[in-house]
């Protein structure tokens, strides 16, 4: 799990164990996550009270402050450690069967994909995560694998009600930039409810 935005950057290897049975000591919808390897930096990179980050600014007009150097500096040691540690991964990364990123913007995803990059787009294990995220933290990286790594089972009576509590939820979690992702996601389930609930009737119908 590799998360990169507003200065900090957070990266997690971690080995994923089915549980097999749902026995005791095992939850029920999820696997266990071993945590192989991981790293977070953190710099100053965005303008306080002013918000977004020095190299944003950079592009509209020419600012030579202290504290505009300052942060100029530290974007371009972010993106130095965070790639330095990619490559020194290399080994690890090969191993891994899924790499999941997140990283907004050109100067977070030039992080991991400026030539020479320590990743490659191309590659089919290299996927964005297709939710929200928080702060790059590691608890956040354990929190995206925690949720990737189970799958619930909706009995067809309660589909409709749960795909539309889901919908509610993802929607009013997101942040604005990403509203219209999850009003289409909400859409989405709600057509889904519709086409369970047309099954639930035509099967009712038959019986």
């Amino acid at each position: 799990v590799l998360l990169c935005s507003g200065g900090r950057f957070a990266a997690a290897v971690f080995e994923l164990r089915r549980c097999g049975g749902g026995g005791a000591g095992c939850a029920a919808r999820r696997a266990t996550a071993r945590l192989v390897a991981h790293k977070t930096i953190h710099r100053y990179v965005t303008r306080r009270g002013q918000g977004g980050r020095q190299s944003s600014a950079d592009g509209a007009k020419h600012i030579s402050s202290a504290g505009s150097s300052l942060r100029r500096h530290h974007e371009a040691e972010l993106a130095r450690e965070a790639r330095e540690l990619l490559f020194a991964w290399a080994p690890l990364l090969r191993r891994c069967t899924v790499i999941l990123t997140h990283s907004p913007g050109p100067a977070n995803a030039a992080v991991l994909h400026a030539s020479p990059a320590p990743l490659d787009k191309a590659d089919r294990r290299v996927r964005r995560i297709p939710f929200a995220t928080r702060r790059p933290t590691l608890d956040e990286a354990k929190r995206v694998v925690e949720r990737l790594a189970c799958a619930d089972y909706i009995a067809p009576d309660a589909s409709e009600e749960v795909l539309a509590n889901a919908a509610i939820a993802a929607a009013a979690a997101a942040p604005d930039a990403e509203a219209e992702r999850w009003a289409e996601a909400a859409a989405a389930a709600e057509e889904a409810a519709e086409g369970l609930r047309a099954a639930a009737e035509a099967e009712a119908a038959a019986a």
